[in-house]
């Protein structure tokens, strides 16, 4: 079974992007085992205690995304872009240089928010990101929920469309993950 690592790029309790990823969740149960990493105790990169992998929390992040076969990243769009404790959970990742965790790691980007545009442009800048430190983004299915509000029920589930965009997106990850797991063998 796959053993899928998300992280929700939101601090928010009711975070909407930590509710996707638990529909993900749900959607893979059985499939593949999801794991939520919420970023709450990870500190601001500082080179200066980025010693022996950094903190213990940035040690564990580090573990767990090398023993995921895949990681999602749920990101909310903050004035245009990616928000600041995600890309700072990256940054985390990504050293020392040259040596991330993330090179050659399996990603995929999903992301939701309360404004008309989505999530697109932070989805955007996070593919860029995560593909100038060498992760391998998943390209064929998308989901930028815009209105997050409404579409949640009040038990946390989706209420619309986007259930069939996030069943698309998570059927989709497994097949490439299959792919990518036979190509490698063959």
């Amino acid at each position: 079974m796959k053993r899928i690592l998300a992280i929700p790029g939101s601090l928010r309790l009711g975070s909407y992007n930590r509710r996707l990823l638990l529909e993900i969740a749900k959607a893979l149960r059985g499939r593949a085992e999801v794991e939520i990493f919420d970023l709450h105790p990870i500190p601001m990169y500082n080179q200066d205690i980025d010693v022996d992998g950094g903190p213990e929390v940035v040690r564990d992040l580090k573990r767990r995304v090398v023993e995921a076969d895949a990681v999602i990243f749920a990101t909310p769009e903050y004035n245009g872009s990616v928000p600041g404790v995600l890309k700072n959970a990256i940054d985390w990742l990504s050293r020392p240089a040259g040596q991330s965790v993330l090179r050659n790691k399996p990603v995929a980007i999903l992301g939701a928010s309360t404004g008309r545009g989505a999530t697109q442009r932070a989805q955007e800048h996070l593919r860029f990101v995560l593909s100038r430190i060498g992760a391998r983004v998943f390209e064929s299915a998308q989901v930028q929920m815009s209105g997050a509000g409404e579409r949640f029920a009040e038990d946390g589930s989706l209420v619309d469309e986007v259930a069939q965009e996030l069943r698309a997106f998570t059927d989709g990850v497994l097949s490439w993950l299959e792919d990518e797991e036979l190509a490698q063998a063959g």
